[in-house]
């Protein structure tokens, strides 16, 4: 249920102009709408609600916005079209939640509220489950289980990662993270793992964990956890951890510490997921509980060939460490001890070539019963190419945006007046930058031509040269 409302201070981003009215949703027990009759078509503006929300998702989770209110000002043009569009974003908008300022925790609060106030308002009142003389706004023990959160995304915001700390605070904020199963982390500069501990105290549901790392991050602050963090996240069992891949000599020097860092929140992992080289031997400690290793390998270029490589993970001696060593003097084959780390299948993601170590990991994973999978993630035509000029850059820039504006053209949908100056503002962009590839396209035609004409000028000159030689010859 969506409240529109005027002159509210705290949410101006997603609240329309127009007078404060309640939107009436009908009962669970009202009957049924009769089926339509043989022949009946859907008006021509409205799409597939399975088309339509997939378009609305990759629009709500584009990283691509000018500024964090941006998305804000999109639900509220996109709440305005019509009852489709309203029952198909504003589930989403719960469902994959998204915190990159201050606003956005203002606004899902006061969301987050009235979707509670409008559900529990249809409900019958029951009067036992209400504690006397309090209000009909209460929050109840149970209405988390009236979101259905997918995902909650926190980028790499100096400002966000310091309010994390209202999700405790906040009985509104807390329904969201209770229900939520996945998590998504992006740290940069000023970003701190100790603060995704406040994610474990209400993450009952929370099962899947994603840190997106793009600098470095504070040495001080990864001292600071230790062993009494584990119980921070008992129930999260699968974890991916991804690095930038343009990373100097001072990222990999803290690579290993801020895996380590992270791996101490998360003591029952059954899946990980690495794509940065680290030696696993120092990590066996932390991963007793892990099943299923997955190592993301890209190739690494330089000038014009390129290689994968595995020996950097030390898979092999991982798979070798026991958990007590042997007592002095005993037969290694009678007691071979319990190993630390256990998995029952790695998967390496690599091109199709296999990367040097396969073979050594191949024999080791074999003796010890653990089910090795290669899987081709990248080939020679798409992974890593090389750098384009600065002329094939703006050609493809200019083409996906062309490609992205007439998409949105040809759209059969009723759309607001915002959204029709907005399209009218992206057909004139695409008329221009039709005539500057246009322009390109003639440049390069023209230089290619002119170069042919150049190499036919400089060759008519030798013949010309050789026959002037071939006649002094013959007539000396």
């Amino acid at each position: 249920m969506i409240y529109e409302l005027s002159g509210d201070d705290l949410l101006p981003l997603c609240m329309s102009s127009s007078p404060a009215k309640r939107v009436l949703v009908r009962p669970k027990s009202a009957p049924s709408q009769p089926d339509p009759p043989v022949g009946f078509t859907p008006p021509r503006n409205m799409m597939p609600d399975e088309l339509l929300e997939d378009i609305l998702l990759r629009v709500w989770l584009s990283r691509d916005w000018d500024s964090y209110k941006q998305r804000w000002y999109f639900y509220r043009s996109a709440m305005m079209v019509n009852h489709q569009w309203r029952t198909i974003l504003h589930p989403l908008m719960l469902r994959y939640a998204i915190f990159e300022s201050l606003v956005d925790f203002q606004v899902y609060e006061f969301l987050i509220k009235k979707h509670v106030e409008d559900v529990r308002g249809r409900e019958p009142l029951e009067t036992e489950d209400i504690p006397a003389g309090s209000s009909s706004t209460e929050i109840r023990k149970d209405s988390w289980m009236l979101f259905n959160t997918s995902l909650i995304r926190v980028p790499g915001s100096r400002t966000t990662w310091y309010s994390l700390s209202e999700f405790p605070n906040s009985q509104w904020l807390r329904l969201l993270l209770r229900s939520c199963r996945r998590c998504e982390f992006h740290m940069r500069d000023h970003c701190r793992i100790s603060d995704c501990r406040v994610f474990g105290s209400e993450g009952q549901s929370l099962r899947t964990v994603t840190f997106v790392i793009t600098s470095s991050l504070s040495i001080e602050d990864i001292n600071t956890l230790t062993a009494a963090d584990a119980s921070r996240f008992p129930n999260v069992t699968t974890l991916h951890i991804f690095h930038s891949q343009n990373a100097d000599l001072k990222r990999i020097s803290t690579y290993l510490l801020e895996v380590k860092a992270i791996l101490i929140l998360f003591p029952n992992l059954k899946h990980l997921t690495l794509d940065s080289s680290v030696s696993l031997l120092s990590l066996t400690s932390l991963l007793t509980h892990l099943e299923t290793l997955t190592l993301d390998v890209p190739p690494v270029y330089i000038q014009d060939s390129h290689a994968t490589s595995l020996m950097g993970w030390n898979i092999s001696a991982a798979l070798k460490v026991v958990v007590s060593p042997k007592p002095e003097g005993e037969n290694s084959s009678s007691n071979p001890g319990e190993r630390m780390f256990r998995p029952k299948k790695i998967t390496i993601i690599t091109e199709e070539t296999l990367p040097t170590g396969w073979h050594k990991l191949a024999e080791a994973c074999e003796h010890f019963g653990v089910k090795l999978v290669h899987h081709v993630g990248y080939t020679k035509d798409d992974a890593y190419p090389g750098p384009l000029t600065a002329r094939e850059a703006a050609l493809e820039n200019i083409r996906l945006s062309m490609a992205g504006w007439e998409f949105f053209e040809i759209l059969p949908i009723a759309i607001s007046k915002d959204l029709e100056t907005l399209m009218e503002h992206c057909k004139q962009e695409t008329e221009k930058l039709k005539n500057i590839l246009q322009k390109l396209d003639d440049d390069a035609v023209k230089s290619d031509s002119e170069s042919q004409q150049h190499s036919q000028v400089i060759i008519s000159a030798k013949l010309s040269s050789n026959d002037a030689d071939m006649n002094t010859t013959i007539t000396q």
